[in-house]
């Protein structure tokens, strides 16, 4: 029986863990909305959907404004809207937008969330909308992603499958404008080694002699750990207390 116990099971597993990972969608701004840029504010909201109503308080999450094409490397992250935000802060934010990081190009900018569910990484994009007011202009790869859009569509959602595959790669090696790193190594029950040899090579740098071009690189996700940690109760007596005649020899310094 227990092998037909481990079938049923298993479904039901994946099917809860589906159903957390897309539980959350965007609701402001709406699909093909036309927003004031150029320093105004940008309001963002969002809701949780099915039984996920409530959503998980206690994960956290970050949104940016990002603007391209639909793949992942035809768009970029332009600015945070939030950063370290958990789900218990409530469900709307707002983050001035400056006239300068994108064009007036129609839906070209959406909204991405990278939501840190325990079994890993999570990207919710939000419908297209357009921004005016604005007084920059998009880079040569956003703009041919761009020329493939011809609606509001978001792009798809994107699981932690991802970054398995970019934190298998050395830092340098990865693209786009979310980076990945491998699981923190944790220390061992037992330290048997006085010294330890370093991981990685030194990394060589340069010391800027001038203003330095804006970053590409917008964040780095962390595989999340595997490990459990748990509690240990101590069993030792307590300490006994003062004796008669000690209690006796420490009241003679009461004051």
């Amino acid at each position: 029986m227990k092998p037909q116990l481990s079938l049923v099971l298993l479904p039901l597993a994946l099917l809860a863990s589906a159903a957390t990972a897309a539980a959350v969608e965007f609701t402001t701004p709406s699909a093909g909305a036309i927003i004031k840029g150029g320093g105004s504010p940008l309001d963002v909201e969002w809701r949780h959907l099915g039984n996920n109503s409530n959503g998980p308080e206690s994960v956290q999450f970050d949104i940016y404004l990002c603007a391209g094409g639909d793949d992942e490397d035809s768009y970029t992250q332009l600015a945070p809207i939030v950063k370290d935000r958990s789900f218990a802060q409530g469900n709307s934010a707002s983050a001035t937008v400056a006239a300068d990081i994108g064009g007036n190009d129609p839906n070209a900018y959406f909204l991405q969330m990278i939501i840190n569910w325990s079994h890993g990484a999570e990207l919710i994009h939000s419908p297209r909308f357009s921004l005016s007011s604005m007084t920059g202009s998009f880079p040569e790869k956003l703009a041919k992603g761009l020329q493939g859009v011809s609606g509001t569509a978001s792009p798809a959602t994107a699981n932690n499958d991802l970054g398995k595959r970019q934190a298998a790669l050395p830092y340098e090696d990865q693209k786009g404008p979310t980076r990945y790193a491998p699981v923190p190594m944790q220390p061992p029950t037992k330290i048997s080694l006085k010294t330890a040899a370093p991981l990685h090579p030194k990394s060589a740098f340069n010391i800027a002699q001038s203003f330095l071009p804006r970053p590409t690189i917008k964040t780095t996700i962390s595989v999340m750990g595997t490990f459990v940690t748990t509690s240990i109760e101590n069993t030792a007596a307590p300490a006994p207390t003062v004796d008669d005649d000690m209690q006796r020899f420490l009241n003679r310094w009461k004051d």
